[in-house]
């Protein structure tokens, strides 16, 4: 009889340190699940992601800057976009704000976009400075170009981290 009980207790044991290990793979599973929620949807829907944005009621009227524009005044060679968004306000020197998102065709052109809304950035923060407006300055000083594979973007707004919520759900 001791022998069964022994037997038994040890079976016991066993299940017991089984089920742990199992249990413990699984938090593993969600530490990758939380890493994947990180990285760039490759199908996200960027006219959906500029109407979130613009739902939160950070923007003032802004207005979509045209593919012939995109190379003429900053650059951008729309033929190496999949797709892309750029809307800054009617009056730029009363509201300072923007939203540019694009989507690369090429990885690599990510960094050139990068290269040139970063210095689009900069001097538009130095612009901000001489505002009669001191909170105009501080709408844009938290703002940073982000590239997250094919993805680059910038938002300029009110509520900053919650805009850029926004965007990490969708680019990481």
């Amino acid at each position: 009889m001791k022998k069964i009980f022994s037997k038994l207790f040890v079976l016991m044991l066993a299940a017991a340190f089984c089920l742990s290990a199992f249990a413990c793979a699984g938090s593993g599973d969600k530490d990758s699940n939380a890493s994947a929620a990180n990285t760039p949807d490759p199908n996200a829907d960027i006219d959906a992601v500029y109407e979130e944005l613009l739902a939160t009621g950070n923007f003032p009227e802004l207005s979509k800057v045209p593919a012939g524009q995109l190379m003429d005044n900053y650059g951008i060679d729309p033929d190496k976009l999949e797709d892309y968004v750029m809307a800054m306000p009617l009056n730029f020197y009363e509201d300072i704000c923007e939203i540019a998102i694009f989507k690369v065709k090429d990885e690599a052109y990510a960094k050139d976009v990068e290269k040139i809304m970063s210095s689009i950035l900069k001097q538009n923060k130095n612009t901000s400075k001489g505002y009669s407006d001191p909170e105009q300055a501080q709408i844009i000083e938290p703002a940073e170009v982000v590239v997250s594979g094919n993805y680059c973007y910038l938002v300029v707004g009110k509520n900053y981290e919650d805009l850029m919520k926004i965007m990490h759900k969708y680019f990481g």
